[in-house]
This record gives C-alpha cells, sequence and structure tokens, in this order.
C-alpha cells in the first residue's frame, strides 16, 4: 500500500538541514582521508575520485527526505561525468553554499549562489602529477602520466583489472582501434576467434551483404592476386559467412566479414575506417553497387588485426602523407563538432575521435579479488582529468587574486587548506557552477511529496 505525505515549510527546511548535516560529514571524513567502504569484504580508505559511488553507498536519509537527498545525488553523478575530480569540489562549494541558505531563511534577506570562472594555464608533467595526487594515490597517478608520455594526452587508453598477473603493465600500439568484429557465423564455422592479416586490402561497406554475388568481384580478385581481403560492412548473410568461411579454412581464399554495428554508430565507424585505410566508402543505402566493387575502391594497411570485438589497423601513413592530412582532418572536423555537441553526442564523437588516435595503450593494473570495478573506476578518472588539464590547463590557487566575494573567499581557503593547491581549471568551473544549482534548487523548495510503499500487516 502506497503511502503519501505532503511535507512543507517547516518541515522542508528541517529535512534539508539533516541532509545538509549528513552531507557535511560525509564531505568532512573524505577530505580527512577517515571515510571508509566496504568493497567486498575489503575495507578501503575513500578516494576523492570515489566520492559518486561513496555517498550513493552512505546512507543520506530515511524515506521523508529521500527526495531530497536524491536531488543532491543526481547534481552530484552529473558534475562527476563532466569533470572527473569535480564531485568533491562540488561538495565543499554546495555546503557553503547551502549553509548561507540556511542562515537566511528565517530573514528577509535572500541568498543568491554564486559561480566564478577560473581560466587555465598550460601544465607540465610535475604539475600534472601534484594535480592527479589530490585526488587518487601516487602510485595510480605516475600510472596514468606514464601512460599520456607514451601515447600522448589525446592517445587512445583503456584500461583492464586482473588480480592474477604478477605485476601492472601498460601495452603499447600504433594502430587505430575500432569496434568490430567477425560475423559470429564465420566464426563458428572457422573455428578461430582472432585473426590477423599483413597488407591486406579493405573495403568499407554501408550495407547488408545479403548474397555472394554481391561480392564476386572482390572475392574473384583476391583469389587471383593472392592477396588477403578484409570485407567490412553491417552484415553478412549467412550463406555469405559460410561460404567466405570454408575458402578461408581451406585456404582458398584469405577474405575475412567484419561487422559493425548495424545502428549510426556503426556507420560513423565505417566512414571513419575508410579514412584510415584510404578506401571508398561504398553506401548501398544511397545507391552505390556492391557489386561492382573492386580493388581499385578498395584502401590498405600494413597490418590488420581482430580479437575480442576491437577491429586494429596499423596505416600505411608517414608525417607527410596524403593519408595523415586526411585522418587529421576528420578527427579535427569531429573535435569542432564535439564542443557544439549535447551530452550523449560528445561521447561518441569522443569515441571516435580516440579511434582517429593511433597511439594507445592498455593499462593492466594488478589489483585485489573484489577491487576490480574500484581500481578501474579511478584509473579512468584520472584518465578523464589528465584529459581535462591538457585542454583547460590548470589553476595555481596559491597565486589567484583574493575575490571581492565571501564566498569565492571561502571556497579558495578551504581548498587549499585541503591540499587542493593546483586543480584543473574544467574541473573547478564545473564543480562550482553545478553546485549553484544544486543548491538553488534545494533553497528554492517550498514543499514535496513523499511516497512511501508500505505493505500492509492483514493482507
Amino acid at each position: 500500500m502506497k503511502c503519501y505525505e505532503v511535507i512543507a515549510d517547516k518541515k522542508v527546511s528541517s529535512e534539508i538541514k539533516s541532509l545538509y548535516s549528513a552531507i557535511s560529514a560525509g564531505t568532512d571524513e573524505v577530505l580527512s582521508n577517515k571515510a571508509l567502504i566496504n568493497y567486498k569484504n575489503s575495507i578501503e580508505v575513500v578516494q576523492p575520485f570515489d566520492i559518486v559511488r561513496y555517498f550513493v553507498e552512505r546512507r543520506l536519509c530515511d524515506s521523508s527526505n529521500k527526495a531530497l537527498a536524491n536531488i543532491f545525488l543526481a547534481h552530484l553523478n552529473s558534475t562527476e561525468l563532466k569533470s572527473a575530480g569535480s564531485g568533491i569540489i562540488f561538495c565543499m562549494a554546495f555546503l557553503m553554499h547551502m549553509r548561507r541558505c540556511l542562515q537566511t531563511a528565517h530573514t528577509d534577506r535572500q541568498y543568491t549562489p554564486e559561480a566564478h570562472t577560473f581560466s587555465g594555464k598550460k601544465t607540465d608533467v610535475e604539475t600534472l602529477k601534484q594535480i592527479l595526487n589530490n585526488f587518487t594515490d601516487s602510485y595510480m597517478s605516475d600510472l596514468i602520466v606514464k601512460s599520456a608520455e607514451n601515447v600522448g594526452a589525446e592517445g587512445s587508453m583503456s584500461v583492464e583489472t586482473m588480480s592474477d598477473i604478477e605485476r601492472t603493465t601498460i601495452t603499447l600500439e600504433d594502430m587505430y582501434f575500432f569496434d568490430a568484429k567477425p560475423s559470429d557465423i564465420f566464426v563458428q564455422q572457422s573455428g578461430m576467434t582472432g585473426f590477423e592479416l599483413l597488407d591486406p586490402s579493405i573495403f568499407t561497406i554501408d550495407g547488408f551483404i545479403e548474397s555472394t554475388s554481391e561480392i564476386d568481384n572482390i572475392m574473384r580478385e583476391s583469389f587471383e592476386s593472392g592477396k588477403p581481403a578484409m570485407i567490412i560492412a553491417r552484415g553478412f548473410a549467412g550463406d555469405v559467412s559460410n561460404t567466405l568461411a570454408h575458402n578461408y579454412v581451406h585456404g582458398k581464399l584469405r577474405a575475412i566479414p567484419v561487422e559493425v554495428r548495424y545502428d549510426e554508430i556503426g556507420a560513423n565507424s565505417l566512414i571513419d575506417i575508410s579514412k584510415v585505410a584510404g578506401s571508398k566508402f561504398i553506401n548501398s543505402l544511397r545507391g552505390d553497387l556492391i557489386s561492382t566493387a573492386g580493388f581499385e575502391d578498395s584502401g590498405t594497411c600494413s597490418k590488420a588485426s581482430i580479437s575480442k570485438g576491437k577491429l586494429g589497423l596499423r596505416s600505411k601513413q608517414d608525417q607527410n602523407s596524403l593519408l595523415t592530412k586526411v585522418i587529421a582532418r576528420q578527427r579535427l572536423k569531429l573535435m569542432k563538432k564535439m564542443n557544439t555537441s549535447p551530452t550523449a553526442a560528445r561521447e561518441i564523437l569522443e569515441s571516435r575521435i580516440k579511434s582517429l588516435t593511433p597511439k594507445s595503450c592498455t593499462v593492466h593494473i594488478k589489483t585485489r579479488s573484489g577491487m576490480e570495478g574500484v581500481e578501474k573506476d579511478r584509473c579512468m578518472s584520472g584518465i578523464r582529468m589528465m584529459r581535462d588539464v591538457c585542454a583547460f590547463g590548470f589553476v595555481d590557487l596559491t597565486k589567484v587574486k583574493s575575490p571581492d566575494s565571501y564566498f569565492m573567499t571561502e571556497l579558495l581557503g578551504a581548498l587549499k587548506e585541503n591540499g587542493f593547491t593546483h586543480v584543473s581549471a574544467r574541473t573547478i568551473n564545473v564543480g562550482i557552477y553545478s553546485a549553484a544549482a544544486c543548491s538553488k534548487t534545494l533553497a528554492g523548495l517550498g514543499a514535496c511529496l513523499v511516497i512511501d510503499e508500505k505493505q500492509d500487516s492483514l493482507l
């Protein structure tokens, strides 16, 4: 049975005060390294990068003020997603705003939360380490910086956590990586899950291959030349995959059918792959005939590998090649588009930009069993913060002129007191603006409806 209760006026104010106290206590514990959390029977000290996980798992409220707590948690989560590390700054700024709001609640004065924008300056390696050390341990900071030094700030970095390896390692690859896989039937019939081709011809087809007649030219030219081929498309009919698998297993034809996702993301991947390989983008949806495609429409690379849902291409380019310029233009185009796109689109564009960056590394983190998710999240947050610092710069709070605002003076003092002397410009700006928005929302609440699910004991 559902029970409804409207809380308003002083009751709302009382609930907000209760929530404020819980958030204040939790934030103080995190900042003083006294916050502990149990991850699968392993007691861990909470790091600033863990702030969302910590407050989600920490009991902030009972049923009466759950709605208020959810407002805070939603703002905290979206803030951390926008910029790694901004969550702890959000909490500090939010508490300062809410304290002022509560102080003026019973007076004629009205407190308006304010924000401030900091401009950043270019960082160096040592400063980057210092910034990261405020949010995670020095071991993780060194690992992230070392990875960035190997592949560059724009290079692709992925993280894997394992409890059964001897030590943490970094694997480097000078390849472009895309989400793609061999057709399921081809894998089943060939008995192989991973493939590697040297100097293959690469075809990019925005369409579904329904019959072998559509790729007859490709198969014939590959057979006659003895050159391996990789046909990348939206999908393949069962007969097509079976035919290609039969010929592959018997050594007659080395042509592999590779599938991308059958959606907009897959179509974008095909475009990007065609840029890297230098192949013609054959779009059957716009009237291009697949059946007329031949080796003159193909691109190539020095090596193509596919394993675990990832297609890797080592491009035949040098710094002055036309192909290099084509890929660079495509990346620049996507980066410009990302600046004006909504959050959901930005994530897709960011993934495409990573795929078009050749230098990549995989960080294999040795971790304790049960801690894999935590360690991976920390490392990924560190990588995101590193990218923000490289893109937007950092702020040296020790050299910031004393602002006229009482709030900003208090916040900067608290940040420096807790060791945050150098911070990412984007991190501090996102944290401050989000805190102003959240505190304004909560301070403006006059009432809320509480729905409590209760089971009738007589039923």
